[in-house]
């Protein structure tokens, strides 16, 4: 989380009920998907050639290759590069990470 702040990040808080760990990727990935489920988050703005699958979020400057999907629960964050044909669902895209042309990214973190 440092490091996201750190680069000027924007960095949300939301309450939790119980305990939670974030010692892993799994948690963070864990985190994201209660997160979706506990605040809705109006979908992105409609692009040619782009399907969104909400919840999603897709921050500024990012670039999305035609034919791709985003979502459900997809955080693409700022200046991030998804290619041609790529599906990305349940996964955290970080800054500046790019996907290449056709992936499939699920259930993991981009760095």
């Amino acid at each position: 989380m440092q490091a996201f702040i750190d680069d000027g990040a924007r960095v949300e808080w939301f309450e939790l009920s119980g305990r939670t760990t974030l010692t892993s990727a799994d948690d963070l990935l864990a985190l994201n998907e209660r997160f979706f489920a506990q605040t809705p988050s109006p979908p992105p703005a409609p692009q040619r050639y782009v399907t969104f699958a909400p919840p999603c979020i897709v921050d500024d400057d990012v670039a999305l290759g035609p034919g791709s999907t985003i979502g459900p629960n997809a955080h693409l964050m700022r200046g991030c590069r998804i290619g041609a044909r790529c599906t990305v669902r349940h996964a955290l895209v970080f800054p500046g990470a790019q996907v290449a042309d056709g992936a499939t990214v699920e259930h993991t973190l981009i760095s």
